[in-house]
């Protein structure tokens, strides 16, 4: 038992630290909320027709049945049916109108599909992945974000947070030893230096976070306290986390197991072996990842083709060019951790045998 609690206690300890974080807000916030408005779930039992429209009757939650107005709805690109269940907004008017439909138990199954795919593919390995992962949107949802909204500098939050996230998951998902903290040293580094980057061409392409559609769901007591500019960078320095778990991890198992083969190898030829695997996985890296911008962003690549301006001239709009920079920004972060993480790799493994 002691030993399982020795072997095991990183894992321990992050556990012990997301369920204290889920108890309870431990960052307060001052901002109060006057809500004009609050959601609640139905199913449509019936859609009638009347002299002034389309009524809908809708059985709540608390099995009470409400009349919506459907006509309303209508206007939503949306077609609700009955039996649909839905999520529905009622006013400060005790007026209910259809919102959306209801996705969560989608939701939850896709979930558990990717857990299951995950345990069958990767074994204990991928249930710590997951676990990893849960802590990481916990310390987003209850350190970051709190701190943000109370009007915190989010790039200072940001990069505070990924201090926390880092070391977390990355000792959770590949275990304490040599090759991990080797990776989180690289990560810290290139994280830093993409961050720099990332607010250099922010400031001089004058980007001011306003093109971001998603500003408009926010309540007027939140947008008084929040640094769009800042936040803007705060979302590139989180998004850049992602990329880089994967290649500084894989770029120094890559060093470890070649050192492994030839302990007497020298730091220039175990330094070209590693970067000639490091050049392929960049390779098809940045494609990944240029890719993936591509998909999240297949709309917006369509105001290339629909408007009749130059391209040169789109490029300029902030919400085209907010996501150009994002993308680039990322890949070059993508590129440095191949060297650094093979750099410092080398030169943590050569001295060791050279003591």
């Amino acid at each position: 038992m002691t030993k399982f609690i020795k072997k095991n206690i990183f894992i321990i300890f992050s556990i012990i630290f997301m369920f204290v974080l889920l108890k309870g807000n431990i960052i307060k916030t001052n901002i109060t909320h006057q809500e004009s408005f609050e959601t609640v779930a139905g199913i449509i039992l019936e859609i009638k027709d009347t002299d002034t429209g389309q009524i809908a009757n809708v059985l709540l939650e608390d099995e009470s049945t409400v009349e919506v107005d459907y006509t309303a709805t209508l206007t939503s690109p949306q077609k609700f049916s009955e039996k649909d269940k839905v999520i529905l907004m009622k006013n400060q008017d005790n007026q209910y109108y259809i919102l959306d439909f209801q996705r969560n138990n989608i939701l939850v199954s896709i979930f558990i599909i990717f857990a299951i795919v995950l345990f069958l593919t990767s074994g204990i390995s991928g249930l710590l992945a997951l676990l990893a992962m849960v802590i990481s949107f916990v310390i987003i949802f209850k350190i970051i974000l709190p701190l943000i909204i109370t009007g915190q500098n989010p790039v200072k939050i940001a990069l505070i947070g990924s201090t926390l996230i880092i070391p977390v998951t990355f000792y959770i998902s590949h275990g304490i030893n040599k090759k991990t903290h080797i990776a989180v040293i690289a990560t810290l580094i290139t994280l830093v230096i993409t961050s720099l980057l990332a607010n250099y061409f922010t400031e001089i392409s004058r980007l001011t976070g306003l093109a971001d559609e998603n500003y408009i769901y926010l309540s007027d007591e939140v947008k008084q306290f929040l640094d769009l500019k800042g936040l803007l960078l705060a979302g590139m320095i989180i998004s850049i986390l992602g990329i880089l778990d994967d290649v500084t991890v894989a770029q120094s198992s890559i060093v470890e197991e070649l050192y492994k083969n030839n302990t007497k190898i020298k730091f220039s030829e175990l330094y070209k072996s590693a970067m000639k695997v490091g050049k392929d996985h960049i390779s098809s890296m940045v494609n990944t990842l240029v890719l993936v911008y591509a998909g999240a962003s297949l709309p917006l690549l369509l105001v290339f083709i629909d408007y009749s301006e130059k391209f040169m001239h789109v490029i300029n709009y902030e919400f085209i060019a907010t996501e150009i920079i994002q993308t680039l920004v990322g890949s070059i972060g993508l590129i440095l951790a191949v060297p650094i993480t093979t750099f410092l790799a080398c030169k943590s493994y050569l001295y060791k045998s050279a003591k």
